[in-house]
């Protein structure tokens, strides 16, 4: 529901140099074969394999070839010597590696039984012209970058930040620069959220904490509407002061649900303003966090254009012990180690909704069906967690 709402937010060109970890938006077409010659994949002699008896020979040599020059025709029934990455001259059809040959007075000395082609990287083998192989919504990363700078792609059209604003609620909290007061405490939450969206791909909009009366709420939620995705965090609760639900709604925001069958983050909100998708996270840290990798960043992602924004899932093998089965789906904090070709999940400790250090170390989040005991040795379905 939440990435049905969710669209790219439109596009911009950037240069090569500023295209890392942007989202393609149009994918590029290769002009130009790679490698654009046939060219050595080894440092030897490039000859022609029907030169070379069955049972091996010795052939004159021609000056060698260097990497960036354009050799002459090789003549027949002779070798050349070339490096890496040096063009096969015209007439040759083979490269025998400098470690299988032996070279001395003018002549090397080859194996025989030669075919045509061994070490050579023809033209187009690589990258053929038409289309390349990065595609829409593909994040750049650097093999993307490799790909780019090949074909001489120096401008690209990628998907624009979506602007994400992260509003953190509570009388309690205080910016980290300041020292707590009395019944006071750090707002942590927006640190960890912003960090987690920037890596998503947006572009951050800080409109300060609201304290628990709607008035202030109200003012700082008209101003975080001005956004592409608004994300709040605490007061969506059923207390007293749970006032964000509310004060949405006055707003205009129309709900699309208020609560989802997960442990920790039940009392999550989303809903729609005017195009704009809010998403009302619960205030524990472990929470917001858990609720942040299932359900907001996933929505960063997809207003940033990731063709695949979702969570991605796959099996892993439970280790350690387990907490007890519970009545919703449990999204349980995990280490993950390689054993063999399996992966194991490992509890990250106490898994409790206020645990800051409980996401310290986790690589990953397995989500646990509803009363479900897991046992070491059973299989769990795990996320990863960037």
């Amino acid at each position: 529901m939440v990435l049905a709402a969710c669209r790219p937010v439109g596009t911009e060109r950037v240069g090569l140099a500023d295209a890392a970890g942007r989202v393609l938006a149009v994918a590029p077409e290769v002009t130009t074969p790679l490698p654009p010659f046939a060219n050595s994949a080894m440092d030897g002699f490039a000859l022609r394999a029907s030169d070379v008896p069955a049972g091996g020979g010795r052939l004159p040599l021609d000056p060698g070839v260097l990497a960036g020059t354009d050799p002459p025709r090789l003549r027949p029934g002779f070798a050349v010597p070339i490096a890496t990455g040096g063009p096969i001259p015209d007439g040759a059809d083979t490269v025998i590696p400098i470690e299988n040959a032996a070279r001395a007075d003018g002549y090397v000395t080859l194996p025989g039984g030669l075919a045509p082609g061994a070490h050579v990287r023809l033209a187009g083998s690589d990258l053929p012209p038409g289309p390349s192989p990065l595609t829409v919504g593909l994040p750049l990363d650097p093999a993307a970058g490799a790909v780019l700078a090949a074909i001489g792609a120096i401008e690209i059209e990628v998907y624009r930040h979506p602007v994400v604003t992260i509003l953190a609620t509570g009388s309690e909290l205080v910016p980290p620069h300041v020292t707590p007061g009395p019944a006071q405490i750090r707002d942590a939450n927006s640190t960890a959220l912003g960090w987690a969206h920037t890596r998503a791909g947006a572009a951050l909009r800080q409109v300060g904490i609201a304290t628990d009366d709607t008035q202030t709420l109200r003012r700082l939620l008209e101003d975080a509407l001005r956004a592409d995705l608004v994300i709040t965090c605490a007061g969506v609760s059923v207390g007293e002061r749970d006032l964000v639900r509310t004060t949405l709604a006055d707003l205009g925001v129309e709900p699309r649900f208020w609560g989802i069958d997960l442990k920790p983050g039940k009392p999550v909100a989303f809903g729609i303003a005017d195009g704009i998708p809010v998403i009302a996270l619960p205030g524990n840290p472990a929470s917001a966090l858990v609720c942040s990798t299932l359900i907001a960043e996933p929505a960063t992602r997809a207003r940033a254009g990731w063709s695949v924004p979702a969570p991605q899932w796959e099996p892993a093998i439970a280790g350690d012990d387990w907490p007890a089965a519970e009545g919703r789906v449990h999204a349980v904090r995990c280490r993950l180690k390689a054993d063999g070709s399996s992966l194991v999940a490992s509890p990250t400790g106490d898994q409790r909704s206020h645990r800051i250090g409980s996401m310290v170390g986790a690589d990953a989040l397995a989500l646990i069906e509803p009363e479900r005991h897991v046992a070491p040795g059973s299989s769990v379905r795990i996320t990863r967690t960037p």
